[in-house]
């Protein structure tokens, strides 16, 4: 199987975001001040930025201005329209690039810190230019434009906030509309300011608890459909969690997993332990998989850190012990967010290479990529403790789709997710 473009895929990023460092300044007014961006507030932006270009775009800058309005649609996230004036200067391949062009754009925005007096947020956006003149030399007055960002947020004066940060800025035609397709690629800063909304003091949200729980223990029934290597594979897995030593909140699992693929039966029996703290949790675990003639034994380690209210960040990894090949290193890490109490969305990068070869360079990875996640559970099945999975693994070409009841506990995701332990990413 030859994964050289996925290879070539993370590496481009990696360089990319390798760049994107952000230092800010936290500024606090005299006055009491609280947090802001809660789900219904409405925040309008106007933002000044500069985005020197790279490679063929050395010596061409293009400038920006940008206003805007956003409405949070869920505490911290926000849906933003922006108008924006580019003015690119410069030259390429000694052919002036100065144009000017109007832009409109949208973008999501999260502040996956809130402070008081100050926020981190991140946001991904796309929109189009029409220039002027042609932009870049040689491409046409039409541009895809999007961006990515990272920023600070701080109190200025009350009811009014600084942004500073980070953005990296992509124009192209997306090809098509002439043969050749120059682009221009850039990172550049920003500052501007938003119109604080008025903040509320958020109500604590109660959970309703699921029908059927139980003391104690907490039971996991997933029905899976797999397809690896262009191979269907129906299954199923149960788990059950269960409490060990209460004074240290220490927990263990017990889980069962069994399909069907290629007319053999697969067979996992997986015991794993972990410590759950405020912040997140720590597990240890064993698991042992059968197919055929061929056997693996998996040891697990896995760090669980909550973000804040609507993400957790994981880290994984796992050696695999074979009996008739080559053993293995898993690893991944992970984000999970959750924009709303019936939805989840997870994604990261995730590897796996043979155990001689760990310390070799990242070309050598055997497989390598970026996993993705969502989980939903609407109240019509939520109030019977049921939700909807589909996911991307790593290890094999594999695609997962499933039905998962989860009896008791809470109704949301996020609180469902936290009452269970480690799932293997396989």
């Amino acid at each position: 199987m030859d994964y050289s473009h996925t290879r070539m895929r993370i590496l481009s990023a990696g360089r990319r975001l390798s760049l994107v460092a952000l230092v800010g300044i936290a500024i606090s007014s005299a006055g009491p001040v609280s947090a802001a961006f809660d789900e219904g507030d409405t925040q309008p932006t106007i933002t000044i930025g500069s985005v020197p270009g790279n490679g063929d775009n050395d010596d061409v800058r293009a400038r920006e201005l940008r206003a805007g309005i956003g409405h949070y649609f869920r505490d911290r996230l926000s849906l933003c329209g922006e108008l924006s004036l580019y003015r690119p200067t410069g030259y390429r391949d000694g052919v002036s690039a100065k144009t000017i062009g109007l832009g409109l754009s949208f973008a999501v925005r999260w502040h996956f810190v809130r402070r008081p007096s100050f926020s981190f947020f991140t946001d991904w956006g796309v929109g189009f230019m029409v220039g002027s003149k042609s932009f870049p030399p040689g491409g046409t007055k039409y541009n895809a434009t999007p961006n990515f960002g990272l920023g600070i947020s701080t109190e200025f004066v009350l009811g009014w906030r600084i942004l500073m940060g980070l953005r990296q800025l992509h124009m192209s035609n997306g090809k098509g509309l002439v043969a050749n397709n120059p682009s221009f690629d850039g990172l550049g800063g920003f500052i501007g300011l938003a119109f604080r909304p008025g903040y509320k003091e958020p109500v604590p949200k109660v959970g309703a608890d699921l029908p059927f729980a139980s003391d104690g223990l907490l039971f996991l029934v997933d029905a899976t459909y797999k397809n690896i290597d262009d191979e269907n594979s129906p299954g199923g897995r149960v788990s059950m969690d269960f409490p060990l030593l209460n004074s240290a909140n220490l927990k263990g699992q017990l889980a069962f997993y069994s399909a069907e693929l290629a007319d053999e039966m697969i067979w996992e029996g997986a015991v794993h332990v972990y410590r759950e703290t405020p912040g997140g949790r720590l597990a240890l675990g064993y698991s042992r998989m059968e197919f055929n003639v061929f056997t693996s034994d998996f040891f697990n380690f896995q760090i669980e850190h909550g973000l804040n209210d609507i993400s957790t960040l994981d880290f994984i990894a796992s050696f695999e012990r074979k009996n008739l090949a080559d053993d293995r290193v898993y690893g991944g890490l992970f984000i999970t967010v959750y924009p709303m109490d019936a939805l989840a969305l997870r994604s990261g990068i995730a590897f796996e290479r043979q155990e001689h070869e760990f310390f070799s360079s990242i070309d050598n990875l055997n497989d390598a990529g970026f996993n993705f996640g969502i989980q939903w559970s609407p109240n019509v099945l939520a109030d019977v403790g049921v939700s909807l999975f589909l996911n991307s693994g790593i290890g094999y070409d594999v695609t997962t789709a499933g039905l998962r009841f989860q009896p008791g506990g809470k109704r949301s995701l996020r609180e469902r997710h936290r009452q269970t332990s480690f799932i293997p990413i396989r």
